[in-house]
């Protein structure tokens, strides 16, 4: 897992990839740097367990491009049997899923340990 990504961190442990936004504010074409970056690592990566912790600083890029990518990469992985997890998502992130009524779609859990747990 050699690739570099220009707004995600990516770490694998065990069999569960953790994804991690390397700043909660996007510069000026950051969202499409992250939204190029989830791309890829649906591409690029044979993982099949996923973590995606959107914490402990609150991210502010939960656009309705960003949530699409979510939703696109959640099914991917549940086709290809696999599992998503949302960690330290906070309350008001919580919300704007919920706003959207992608609530119901997502595992969110409080940690990335939780999440690590559950997955292995």
């Amino acid at each position: 897992m050699n690739v570099n990504y220009r707004q995600l961190n990516v770490e694998q442990v065990g069999e569960v990839c953790c994804l991690s936004l390397k700043q909660a504010k996007m510069p000026v074409g950051g969202v499409d740097d992250l939204l190029a970056d989830v791309d890829q690592f649906m591409n690029t990566n044979t993982c099949k367990k996923v973590v995606l912790c959107l914490g402990p600083d609150e991210p502010q890029c939960m656009y309705s491009l960003f949530l699409a990518k979510l939703v696109s990469l959640q099914r991917r992985l549940k086709n290809d049997g696999g599992a998503f997890k949302i960690a330290e998502a906070s309350e008001n992130v919580v919300q704007i899923f919920a706003a959207c009524r992608l609530h119901d779609l997502f595992d969110f859990v409080p940690d990335r340990a939780t999440a690590i747990a559950a997955l292995a």
